[in-house]
């Protein structure tokens, strides 16, 4: 589709000439052009010629229907004239004279046929221009006149302005050439391939994956700090706005572009040349920041490009892209050496927001990366919204890698995400072993069938040789799984231990007391006596210095039968009750201090 016009424009005759045209109805008389509008039908319209000499005028009728030409289902800024050969353009007589000072009327009809329908049904299903202008060629030497029009063959609001975007796996069809939002550093569509790939061709990104769009603030070296999007339209627009949305719909930037025209593929000696919309120098970028140069939070948003298109009816259309600012670096932890001999590895974990992308190691904080890998997929999101990443790197590779006398005891672990924020934490391959072991609770009541987690916690800090092995003294009264999980097995008490796996005399341990199974609880009621709450069983009978578990909470009562409350001591823990009765967990206020209950036995730590 063209911005068609009346030609090369001659001043002298446009200023000599003794008649001039206008267009019948016209929104601007002193503009003549006619604006057909859409159908598949044909239009007529009328000229009117105003002569104001004294002497007759008289001009021969012509004319063009002119049609662009496709070409692999893309428009080339060409045209075929189908005048007589699929278009009738045919006027009410085909000579006009001009009275002097007066005026005469023209009409002109411009009918498709069924050779040009078969053409464009083929070549543009959704609708193209029909466009050209009538000529009035004088016959005694005055200035020729030309009076374009355009009509728009199908319905005006089919065809799209945007053509398809770069792939994105779902086998959407483009055009000329996908649209796509890219990284300005690197001239790549986002989402295309692992940020730390170099690609000396678009055409080598492969899929551009909506997931993996995402823009940052980090200063790394071509980290996509300003994105902004590559534009094809098959169709020219009056105006042209980009918005970038927050996630509640607010606009934290936009801009705005007049007069666009649509894209072209043009062939020449270097081959076939795609034009995007956005002009070099005056993209429409996203950087982080809004309008007033303030940080924006990190969090999804979306870019919407609305296109205005030109008459004979206006129409909007929009093409929309969604990313995620993501500017929180991955954090590293559980780092250590594992494995013994040959197969000593440094081992660590990291997680994040987005995928990661690659880790290495530097000798010093600020060094470069002596060894620097990468993760070709990004891998899945788990079930809690992060990526996470298990990575063992053998000592042998880094002493290798750092080269001969090279100190591992202060190297820089460096982690890198898809957006190219990075995290840094020193960390040391060189052996430092535990002194010491802590559990986080050293006696533990359980009834059987109910389990208990423990913690073990090491001196020094900085060690990382931290493999640790659990056991139970008898497994029939408590066993012990390789995370430490205590699981009651029947009653008697049971010391569980951690130890350092390679220093067995470097351990820990604590004492799980197991009581026997409580009874099925037999249906009752609460009654309230003299002394308080007690609960009576369906046969008149009442429990009493025992704990007791009615709908989902522990109670605790004393020998007279009567409901427990506040801080009960029983077999040498110590419990705290509500005044509802029910038995507390975590963290409770009492006496003007605070005291830590377990979250799975409710005993006081």
């Amino acid at each position: 589709p063209r911005q068609v016009g009346s030609g090369l424009v001659d001043a002298v005759g446009a200023t000599t000439s003794p008649v001039y045209p206008s267009v019948v109805g016209a929104a601007n008389p002193s503009r003549p052009k006619a604006d057909l509008g859409d159908g598949t039908n044909g239009w007529t319209f009328q000229v009117q010629l105003t002569n104001v000499s004294d002497i007759d005028r008289t001009y021969t009728l012509g004319g063009q229907a002119l049609s662009e030409n496709v070409k692999k289902d893309s428009f080339t800024t060409h045209s075929t004239n189908w005048a007589g050969k699929g278009i009738d353009l045919t006027f009410s007589t085909d000579s006009v004279t001009v009275p002097a000072q007066s005026s005469a009327s023209v009409t002109v009809t411009v009918t498709p046929k069924a050779a040009f329908a078969s053409y464009a049904n083929a070549n543009a299903p959704k609708g193209t221009f029909i466009d050209g202008a009538v000529t009035f060629t004088s016959t005694d030497g005055q200035p020729d006149l030309t009076v374009p029009y355009m009509g728009f063959y199908g319905s005006w609001g089919d065809p799209s302005v945007f053509d398809g975007k770069w792939s994105d796996g779902t086998g959407y069809y483009y055009h000329m050439y996908g649209s796509s939002l890219r990284n300005i550093a690197t001239g790549m569509p986002l989402g295309s391939a692992n940020p730390f790939n170099e690609y000396a061709d678009i055409r080598e990104a492969g899929i551009s994956d909506p997931a993996l769009f995402y823009a940052s603030r980090s200063s790394e070296h071509e980290a996509p700090t300003r994105i902004a999007p590559y534009t094809f339209m098959l169709r020219p627009a009056r105006t042209l706005t980009y918005s970038y949305l927050n996630e509640v719909g607010t606009v934290v930037r936009s801009y705005t572009r007049e007069n666009v025209r649509a894209s072209f593929d043009e062939h020449n000696y270097y081959g076939n040349i795609f034009a995007w919309v956005e002009e070099y120098g005056r993209q429409p970028v996203f950087d982080g920041y809004d309008e007033a140069g303030n940080e924006l939070p990190d969090g999804p948003y979306k870019l919407v490009i609305e296109a205005e298109t030109y008459a004979p009816s206006s129409a909007k259309q929009q093409l929309t892209w969604d990313f995620t600012l993501d500017t929180k670096a991955p954090i590293v932890s559980n780092v250590k050496l594992t494995g013994e001999g040959d197969a000593v590895a440094l081992s660590f974990d990291v997680v994040d927001f987005a995928p990661i992308a690659a880790y290495g190691f530097s000798l010093t904080a600020d060094g470069d990366s002596f060894l620097r890998e990468t993760f070709e997929e990004a891998g899945d999101r788990s079930d809690d919204g992060l990526y996470h990443r298990h990575v063992d790197v053998p000592l042998s590779t880094l002493v290798e890698r750092a080269g001969k006398g090279s100190d591992l005891s202060t190297l820089s672990l460096q982690v890198w995400d898809w957006p190219k924020n990075k995290g840094v934490m020193p960390v040391s391959a060189t052996p430092v072993s535990m002194t010491s072991l802590t559990l986080s609770e050293e006696f533990v009541s359980l009834l059987v069938g109910e389990t208990v987690t423990l913690s073990a916690s090491h001196t020094p800090v900085e060690a990382n040789v931290t493999d640790v092995v659990w056991s139970s003294s008898d497994e029939a009264v408590a066993t012990v799984s390789a995370d430490g999980v205590v699981s009651a097995v029947g009653a008697g008490d049971a010391t569980i231990t951690v130890a350092d796996s390679t220093q067995p005399s470097v351990m820990a341990s604590a004492t799980i007391h197991v009581n026997a199974p409580v009874p099925a609880p037999k249906a009752g009621v609460w009654k309230r006596g003299a002394r308080g709450w007690w609960y009576r069983y369906e046969d008149g009978s009442y429990p009493s210095s025992a704990a007791l578990v009615i709908d989902g909470s522990t109670y605790r009562f004393d020998a007279a039968g009567y409901m427990r409350t506040g801080w009960v001591k029983d077999q040498g823990s110590w419990y705290y009750h509500e005044a509802s009765g029910a038995q507390a967990s975590g963290w409770v206020f009492s006496g003007a201090r605070w005291y830590y209950l377990s979250p799975d036995s409710g005993v006081m730590v």
